[in-house]
């Protein structure tokens, strides 16, 4: 089995009404104005600097292998 290699990211899930657009910063605060029905959640997942030279060096020895 391939070892399986860790990438770093961030994610931050926004809590944005369906009806108004308008987005809260937490879940609770959504709650409190509006009812769970008009909940959606946009999570956005950026992967750090780390992760990039992490994810670089795994990419660059696979294709190491296939030559």
């Amino acid at each position: 089995m391939d070892n399986i290699v860790k990438i770093e990211t961030e994610t931050k899930h926004t809590f944005r009404s369906k009806s108004t657009n308008k987005t809260y910063d937490t879940k609770e605060e959504f709650l409190r104005n509006h009812k769970e029905e008009d909940l959606a959640i946009d999570t956005a997942v950026t992967v750090t600097n780390k992760g990039l030279d992490l994810l670089q060096k795994v990419m660059n020895s696979q294709n190491a292998k296939k030559s």
